[in-house]
């Protein structure tokens, strides 16, 4: 389990998080959701690791995040982070390679890992073009297969169960189209089924009750306090009306969705 234990953020003097407790654990979809500002992003980054918490402790496997190796932790999660930096012309498929880094499985291994990883992200044909030709949209996928390749199995017949590997995404939909945002998705809960545990920081309300096991709804703080906790579990548990009002400051509607499924959920027309 990736847990989060009472963890509270500040930076520069400036609340951003306070006492929050969060877990996902293997095979599980966790989505964080709520309005600008609540620190969704940056409790992701306390639970990646490149954020230390003012107080509190981030725990992999109930050690300390910093107790752990650095290369055993980057094979055992990895981070898309909102936007890359990466401006070199690399083709799609070294980039794609550079997440076997942490990796010491020979070039083989990291060429058929870079090759399932981009066809699960559908970049494959992509895969002979320049990183800086790309579209922001088609940047982001190849992106998604470089942080899959950092936490593949390190070998095909290795199950995955043995240690859980952990996939944190912060708004991993934000320049996707409905297609795309879709294959994310299902990238996500395929992860899930395999005894992965996925983190992910969604703005789509009805993107996330769709298809994440877990909603934790953070809103932001008030009169100097940083984001909290508001409320964490099942979809239909979290997605309440007036709530959802509450938190984002504008008032909310749920229609039924079809059978089985969650509520849609759309801003109150005036």
């Amino acid at each position: 389990m990736l847990s989060a234990d009472s963890v509270t953020l500040h930076l520069r003097g400036r609340p951003i998080l306070e006492a929050v407790d969060l877990a996902v654990g293997a095979g599980e979809f966790l989505a964080l959701v709520g309005p600008n500002g609540a620190g969704k992003s940056s409790l992701l980054r306390l639970m990646a690791g490149s954020l230390t918490p003012t107080s509190g402790r981030v725990r992999l496997d109930g050690q300390a995040l910093d107790r752990h190796d650095p290369r055993t932790l980057a094979c055992r999660r990895a981070v898309l982070p909102q936007s890359s930096l990466l401006n070199f012309p690399f083709t799609v498929r070294e980039v794609v390679c550079l997440g076997r880094s942490p990796h010491r499985t020979g070039p083989a291994r990291d060429r058929q890992v870079a090759e399932e990883a981009m066809a699960l992200a559908e970049v494959l044909p992509l895969a002979e073009r320049r990183y800086t030709e790309l579209s922001g949209g088609e940047r982001q996928r190849v992106e998604l297969a470089r942080v899959l390749a950092q936490i593949w199995p390190e070998s095909s017949g290795e199950p995955e169960a043995t240690q859980t590997r952990y996939l944190l995404l912060d708004e991993p939909t934000s320049s996707l189209d409905l297609r795309h945002q879709q294959t994310v998705m299902v990238v996500a809960r395929r992860l899930a089924a395999r005894g992965f545990g996925v983190l992910a920081v969604l703005h789509d309300l009805n993107l996330a009750a769709r298809n994440a096991d877990r909603l934790a709804l953070l809103a932001p703080g008030q009169n100097g306090h940083g984001g909290h906790l508001v409320r964490q579990g099942r979809p239909e548990g979290v997605l309440e009306a007036d709530l959802l009002s509450a938190v984002y400051e504008t008032p909310v509607d749920l229609l039924p969705g079809q059978p089985g499924a969650p509520p849609v959920i759309l801003p109150a027309q005036a």
